[in-house]
């Protein structure tokens, strides 16, 4: 049972995540580097990207902090050729079902329903 910090539904919760995340986050070679609350979006090429993973994966271990990997999405150009096994491990979404936030990221079905 969680003894220390803010507890669930906490207001202050997400900007003390934040502030103690963010130097990590800045620190990363991605060109994409998307955050809200407790979600992270990183975009670039997979071997960036793979790189930064790992990053937050080491860094936020110390800290405490540890990815779900089972919540992780992989959305990749049907043509990208992803060998990291990491990247491997997430759920991989096909370009025109990926949405961030709710909002369609390339055309296709997700895209295809938010107009109908």
């Amino acid at each position: 049972m969680s003894q220390q910090g803010p507890q669930q539904g906490d207001p202050l919760g997400p900007l003390l995540f934040r502030n103690i995340i963010h130097p990590l986050l800045e620190s990363l070679d991605s060109v994409l580097r998307l955050r809200y609350m407790d979600d992270v979006t990183l975009g670039g090429s997979h071997e960036t990207v793979a790189k930064d993973v790992q990053t937050v994966m080491q860094v936020g271990h110390d800290m405490g902090l540890n990815i779900n990997v089972s919540k992780c999405e992989l959305i990749a150009h049907p043509g990208c050729s992803v060998t990291d096994p990491t990247l491997l491990s997430f759920q991989q979404i096909p370009t025109e079902n990926a949405e961030l936030l709710g909002a369609s990221l390339f055309p296709g079905t997700v895209l295809d329903l938010m107009w109908a």
